[in-house]
């Protein structure tokens, strides 16, 4: 039996991995989360003066993906 996950993608390719394995989320609300989480700490980071700029969040996906 197949179980339905969501990932965040940019283009349609793996970005987020842990291990080695693609990171994967229970519910697309889960995934949309950790996606504003990233985008704020990038802000955060920005702000703080360790990134120059906090990047542009246009082309990231939530994608289901079935295992």
């Amino acid at each position: 039996m197949s179980t339905t996950k969501y990932a965040v993608r940019l283009d349609n390719q793996v970005i987020w991995t842990c291990n080695g394995k693609e990171e994967l989320y229970d519910s697309e609300e889960d995934a949309l989360l950790a996606l504003q989480d990233e985008m704020e700490a990038c802000e955060r980071a920005c702000h703080a003066g360790y990134m120059d700029d906090a990047g542009d969040f246009d082309n990231y996906r939530i994608v289901e993906v079935t295992e």
